[in-house]
């Protein structure tokens, strides 16, 4: 068998095996139980895709470029360099030449031999169009609670325990929308792991921002949000009187206790570990904005559960406690970030210099809180950096204990506002830099 051949014939093992047939299917998965899923065959590669890509991904075998030929019911190429042909026909990719005699031996009789289905080469060559997305609805504290789980392509082979990404998104937002707009998803096809999109109940906030004690429009909030340590302590939730002033639809999704989002967090951990191919040695979480404050709570209180954490444009809002065991954490934010700016008391953009891992508000704030929790430097070392064509600079707290190598790396973005880089909003993908600090990290 050609050298060339072996890693295709490791990525379709699965699918040849029905170990784990193509997806691409969505499914509700109730309390208790996960259903099977069907397997839903996806949307077919086309035969002029195929044999381009056998053109790209085996060249020595398949030289240049060919045109399509046609002999009834194949649709093949030739290649005069080689000898070898690659046709496809009835749904089915079929060779003939050295490279067919080589993987048929002795049973070659020089016609053409069928190598592999269509369907199947489908999912080597567009994973994504192969990936599980599972809609989990489960109670936690009397209240109903939803995640989606994404299996990708790769994390699907027979034995396969992959690491695993909660992704939280920010006020207002839910998983669904985090799954399409965040870049994970898209990460977990070219990497191989499971990400995982929760979405936060919808609480009725009333912030009485002229403290006159009265909810005044513009004073109560109705939205999703994670109970990060502001959500019904330092922002109290809505009373019966303004509950009572919602219409019927906000006040059924409101009307309830503080969300136990921690319990929540280590429900959707059992889930992963029960129902799914992952690596608990190997999860990692991640928020933005309201989500990225309630990945900062999660330093101090499930450290001993997750490996590493992202947060992007939140705070530590909870009490800076030792955790259980002191993890790596990355935390990000835009220079454009209004909320931050607003923090820091300025409307100038945050500077990418050292001098801002020196400002007071900058330390009591953003950087101070996780320091304290981690037992880290105050003082970050600074320098600079330019990923693609956009300034940004680092500072990197390390431990004040002997024998730990835990950090606090904290990353300004040029030009980005308040929101979660994704390569589309701003040309910096927060993926990019999230996997390259979670990869080689994991629990004891």
């Amino acid at each position: 068998m050609p050298d060339l051949l072996r890693p295709f014939l490791a990525l379709i093992l699965c699918a040849l095996l029905s170990a784990c047939g193509p997806g691409g299917d969505e499914a509700v998965v109730e309390p208790v139980r996960r259903r099977a899923l069907a397997d839903l065959t996806p949307t077919p590669v086309t035969t002029t895709e195929l044999l381009d890509w056998a053109e790209q991904v085996y060249p020595t075998l398949f030289p240049g470029h060919e045109a399509n030929l046609r002999f009834d019911p194949y649709t093949y190429r030739y290649y005069p360099a080689t000898g070898n042909y690659v046709g496809v026909g009835d749904g089915k990719v079929y060779l003939m030449g050295p490279v067919a005699a080589s993987l048929a031996g002795d049973r070659y009789l020089g016609e053409p031999y069928a190598y592999s289905d269509v369907a199947t080469l489908t999912c080597v060559i567009h994973p994504d169009r192969c990936g599980r997305k599972t809609v989990h609805r489960i109670t936690v504290g009397g209240q109903s609670r939803e995640f989606i789980v994404y299996v990708p392509w790769k994390a699907q082979a027979p034995g396969a325990r992959m690491p695993a990404v909660l992704m939280l998104h920010g006020t207002s937002g839910d998983g669904e929308r985090f799954y399409s707009i965040s870049g994970w998803r898209e990460k977990a096809d070219a990497e191989g792991m499971v990400v995982v999109f929760p979405t936060a109940l919808v609480h009725c906030l009333f912030n009485d921002a002229n403290r006159n004690g009265i909810a005044e429009a513009g004073e109560v909030e109705v939205a999703t949000k994670w109970a990060s340590g502001s959500t019904g302590v330092i922002v109290p939730l809505c009373g019966a009187d303004q509950l009572a002033r919602l219409n019927p639809t906000q006040r059924a999704q409101a009307d309830h206790p503080l969300a136990d989002d921690i319990t929540f967090m280590g429900a959707i951990l059992d889930t992963l570990r029960s129902d799914y191919p992952v690596d608990m040695k190997r999860v990692y979480a991640t928020g933005f904005s309201n989500g990225g404050s309630m990945t900062a709570r999660m330093v101090v209180q499930m450290a001993d559960r997750f490996a590493a954490f992202g947060v992007a444009a939140g705070r530590l809002l909870v009490a800076p406690l030792p955790p259980a065991r002191l993890p790596p954490v990355v935390y990000s934010v835009g220079t454009l970030d209004d909320l931050e700016m607003a923090t820091l008391g300025t409307t100038s953009p945050l500077p990418l210099t050292a001098a801002l891992g020196e400002d007071p508000m900058f330390r009591q704030e953003v950087t101070g809180p996780l320091v304290t929790a981690l037992r880290l430097s105050p003082s970050g070392s600074w320098s600079a950096h330019d990923i693609g064509r956009v300034h940004t600079s680092r500072f990197v707290h390390r431990p004040l204990d002997a024998g730990t190598t835990h950090q606090l790396t904290v990353w300004i973005i040029d030009g980005a506002t308040h929101e979660y880089p994704n390569g589309i909003n701003h040309p910096v993908k927060m993926v990019d830099l999230l996997w390259e600090a979670f990869r080689g990290v994991s629990l004891p």
